[in-house]
């Protein structure tokens, strides 16, 4: 959904966000397939939950019958969900103050963990636009404050460019697309 040079609108049209309002730092939620690894009835089915409960990353929908273990940490303090276009999970979290992002990289076929550091807070992942007719140009967002300012990576990318949005902020609450069919950063502004 990004353009290939991502450019912020200068709309300012607030909206309310398709997921539920986020909430807590250890939960959130995505919607997305069927079933893990599985997009074949689109990535707009169900909503998902992701959560930190002892020391278990774990997911769950509506669907299904026991929350899925992704993986565990401890020290977790925030977290953040999204799927990419074949339903694997993407999961920005904060553990013991460093940003991470575990995400399938295709170039190895495998899941792999990023480590961004302590200088990335507040991380948020969303897909993009989930809806079936942007299968092909849809994007995951990794967004996050560095340096008192919102920046992002995406998927396209294999999150190696880091995109300045010029906002500054001092807390990152949720990302994602909004009633209005558009992205948008929600945020407490900076000094």
């Amino acid at each position: 959904m990004f353009p290939n040079s991502p450019n912020l609108s200068t709309l300012n049209e607030q909206q309310e966000f398709i997921i539920p309002k986020k909430r807590f730092r250890i939960r959130d939620y995505e919607y997305g397939g069927i079933a893990l690894s599985d997009a074949s009835q689109g990535m707009f089915v169900q909503l998902w939950t992701i959560q930190y409960s002892g020391t278990n990353v774990q997911v769950h929908s509506p669907s299904s019958i026991e929350p899925t273990v992704l993986f565990t940490a401890t020290g977790v303090t925030d977290l953040g969900l999204a799927f990419d276009q074949s339903m694997f999970p993407t999961v920005a979290y904060v553990q013991d103050g460093e940003c991470k992002l575990r995400w399938y990289d295709t170039s190895v076929a495998e899941v792999v963990t990023t480590i961004y550091g302590n200088t990335y807070k507040d991380p948020q992942v969303t897909l993009d636009d989930a809806r079936s007719d942007s299968a092909t140009s849809n994007d995951i967002v990794f967004s996050y404050i560095r340096e008192g300012h919102i920046n992002f990576r995406l998927q396209r990318d294999r999150y190696l460019i880091e995109y300045a949005t010029g906002i500054v902020a001092s807390r990152l609450i949720q990302t994602g697309m909004t009633r209005n069919m558009r992205f948008q950063f929600k945020y407490i502004g900076g000094v």
